[in-house]
């Protein structure tokens, strides 16, 4: 017969195990200043390795919290970051949208079956005024995301309208992932009007860059940011120390960690993690054994990121001012938790080499996509595809190859970016030479053609 020897009562296999699966992960996390004092040193150090600029950093815990900032706000100016310094964080704000929609749920002023025909009953959403605000918030709605449509121009909730009812549902409301940034802006706007109630928003103080593809960082100009219905999910403005509030506010909130989620594998959010699923406002994710709430945002010149872990009480949010930066973010995040859970330190390690494999690709494609223009309208590519050029008072540029739109969008006179396509983030200049209008890209001539003076 095997006998259990025993120590302190308890068999000591079952000692042994407990501890052998703590030791896989999964097991409580341990935060003090101490810890988060590592995790800021480790950001602190990634900054030159990542080749950000500044970058903000909060922490909660039951019992404490912690903020930092790394770097400077203005390659200009050189001043530097601090846990005041507001970046922009674009989608990483949906939470706080939920939580606050949520607690007009929980005063009976509106409820998440409301439609938004009904929640904004003179806007014009056509079938999508079916779509209830769970459902929009949830990221169910059955429409595809177009946000090319939208990013860089000026539109209204009546324009905003008009594109959703120009846009054919690919799955039934409830149903499946379909991620929709105008319906959840449309959501929040129309509970706004219903309830007379704003949801709070700031905006950015930090100036946000991005990287071109020939490796140059390059400010955005003031109106490259979006203003209006969209600013809840573009230009959302938020400080480390302000954001201790909100994930205190979050963690407290039991009902949004509680919502039906639904399956959203392969998303981005989560380049490290498993079993992804979408609830109310934020992703689930599930990583070496833990499982973590959270909602990353990318924008022109910013990248954020707010994680949440409501078994533990702990609460990460980390935004850099830089646009793509999302190697960077969950390198950092993945670093945390691997400091916090005890786990074996590998996430950053991943991330950094996804982030020189791509960055090298990217540029890559750019060298081969990039080529001379032969005349007016055609574009010559790698392969011989003749791409035609187009402009449009309301769109600006756009490079056609065949069904492939590359969209250009201008922000201010003599600068605009691609917003889309593998030229995405490439810069563009409108120069004149000799009377004659030109657009480059450095050295590279896009296209030619009217006068100019």
């Amino acid at each position: 017969m095997f006998i259990l020897d025993t120590l302190w009562g308890v068999p000591i296999v079952l000692l042994v195990l407990a501890l052998l699966l703590t030791g896989c992960g999964g097991g409580v996390g341990t935060v003090d200043n101490a810890i988060a004092q590592d995790i800021a040193q480790e950001i602190q150090a990634a900054l030159s390795a990542f080749d950000v600029s500044g970058a903000a950093f909060a922490l909660v815990w039951p019992d404490g919290d912690y903020t930092a900032g790394f770097g400077v706000s203005d390659l200009t100016s050189r001043q530097p970051v601090t846990s005041d310094s507001r970046f922009a964080i674009a989608s990483a704000i949906k939470p706080a949208v939920a939580h606050w929609m949520d607690e007009r749920v929980q005063s009976r002023l509106i409820r998440w079956e409301m439609p938004l025909s009904e929640v904004w009953p003179s806007l014009d959403l056509g079938d999508a005024g079916q779509v209830t605000l769970g459902q929009a918030v949830g990221q169910t709605s059955g429409y595809p995301r177009e946000d090319w449509a939208w990013i860089g121009r000026d539109m209204d909730a009546a324009d905003l309208a008009g594109l959703v009812r120009q846009s054919v549902p690919i799955a039934p409301a409830g149903r499946l992932f379909t991620y929709h940034n105008v319906l959840f802006a449309l959501a929040l706007r129309g509970v706004e009007s219903y309830t007379g109630q704003m949801f709070p928003l700031s905006p950015p103080d930090v100036i946000g860059y991005d990287r071109t593809m020939d490796g140059r960082r390059i400010s955005l100009p003031e109106t490259a940011h979006q203003r209006g219905v969209m600013s809840v999910v573009l230009d959302a403005g938020l400080s480390a120390a302000e954001s201790v509030g909100v994930m205190r506010e979050l963690l407290a909130d039991d009902t949004i960690f509680t919502a039906e989620t639904v399956n959203a594998a392969g998303a981005s959010c989560c380049p490290l993690g498993s079993d992804i699923r979408y609830g109310r406002g934020m992703f689930v994710e599930h990583y070496a054994g833990v499982t973590l709430w959270l909602h990353d945002g990318d924008g022109l010149g910013f990248t954020a990121a707010m994680m949440l872990d409501p078994s533990s009480g702990m609460g990460m949010f980390i935004a850099v001012n830089q646009g793509g930066a999302d190697a960077f973010v969950h390198a950092m995040r993945y670093a945390a938790l691997e400091r916090i859970y005890g786990l074996s330190a590998s996430g950053a390690v991943a991330m950094r080499g996804r982030w020189t494999r791509e960055t090298a690709s990217q540029r890559d494609l750019a060298q081969r996509s990039i080529a001379p223009v032969r005349s007016d309208n055609a574009f010559a590519g790698e392969y011989g595809s003749q791409v035609r050029v187009k402009w449009d008072a309301e769109d600006g540029l756009t490079l056609y190859r065949g069904v492939f739109a590359w969209r250009l969008r201008s922000f201010a006179p003599q600068y605009a970016l691609f917003d889309h396509g593998p030229l995405i983030g490439q810069p563009v200049d409108f120069i004149c030479v000799d009377g004659m209008r030109r657009i480059v890209s450095g050295s590279t001539v896009l296209a030619e053609g009217g006068l100019c003076r």
